[in-house]
């Protein structure tokens, strides 16, 4: 895994990721991270609603420090994923794909009728 302050080469950093995640969001998806806390009753007084908190806010600037400090980027590592396909009541499928890549990845043992389709083995499992 990459350190978070240490670019590579090629200019890759985890600030620039996560500016750029960011950046992809619109003006008003960005301001919403200057809403106060989620899930806080609206009329409660003990709502800590501090400066520069408020709904239908717009955010152009990409490094507004308040949206910024309530704004996380969550990098997630399958090991495993499920699929279904339920658009066909009557023929109803699933597969269970398994990471098998890696050399720091302890492989589990191999499924029965599997297919290895990269570093990934896919198997067609009951709905």
């Amino acid at each position: 895994m990459r350190s978070k302050d240490n670019a590579e080469d090629n200019g890759w950093s985890w600030s620039r990721e996560v500016t750029a995640h960011f950046g992809n969001l619109s003006s008003v998806m960005r301001g919403s991270f200057r809403n106060p806390p989620p899930g806080t009753p609206v009329t409660d007084p003990a709502t800590p609603v501090g400066p520069g908190l408020g709904l239908g806010q717009t955010v152009d600037d990409l490094d507004d420090p308040v949206a910024r400090a309530n704004f996380r980027v969550v990098v997630i590592v399958p090991t495993e994923v499920d699929q279904a396909d339920l658009s066909d009541p009557k023929r109803a499928r699933r597969w269970l794909y398994v990471y098998r890549g890696g050399a720091s990845h302890k492989p589990k043992p191999a499924l029965p009728g599997g297919e290895v389709i990269g570093e990934w083995e896919k198997v067609e499992v009951w709905p």
